[in-house]
């Protein structure tokens, strides 16, 4: 009797295998909106909803900002969803300056181009489905 059983496993071990093991991609974020050539502009990548919100980036970037518009790459994505913010630190001070009622002073933006009600979007709203090729994602600051 012949036996592939050995054979046929190590096989299928080796395809469930490769189907699992996602290729990270790169993200790239175009930035537009931007109002005026000062302070950076700050993009923060959140990995799921408890991320989002508790305000604990999986990753950050920052780029001086530009009236043109700016870019900023993220290398090696995981595969899966993530939500994006962005903002424009105009004075550099490092946080979303906002008023005394908490409106935001400073221009923001997320993934999706979401807009909250009364505060941010949630992660549904602004989920993007990042995969092993290379994203772009575009934001517009207001």
């Amino acid at each position: 009797m012949l036996r592939i059983t050995k054979p046929l496993s190590t096989l299928a071990f080796c395809a469930l295998f490769t189907a699992f093991s996602a290729k990270a991609g790169d993200l790239r974020v175009q930035l537009s909106g931007i109002e005026k050539n000062d302070g950076v502009v700050r993009v923060a990548l959140f990995s799921d909803e408890h991320a989002f919100e508790s305000n604990q980036p999986t990753r950050q970037a920052k780029t001086p900002a530009r009236v043109e518009g700016v870019w900023v790459a993220f290398e090696n994505v995981v595969p899966g969803q993530y939500g994006i913010s962005a903002f424009q630190d105009v004075n550099n001070n490092e946080k979303l300056d906002t008023s005394f009622i908490g409106l935001p002073k400073e221009p923001y933006g997320f993934s999706q181009n979401a807009r909250g009600k009364f505060g941010p979007p949630g992660f549904n709203e602004i989920a993007v489905e990042i995969g092993s090729e290379p994203e772009t994602v575009k934001i517009n600051l207001r």
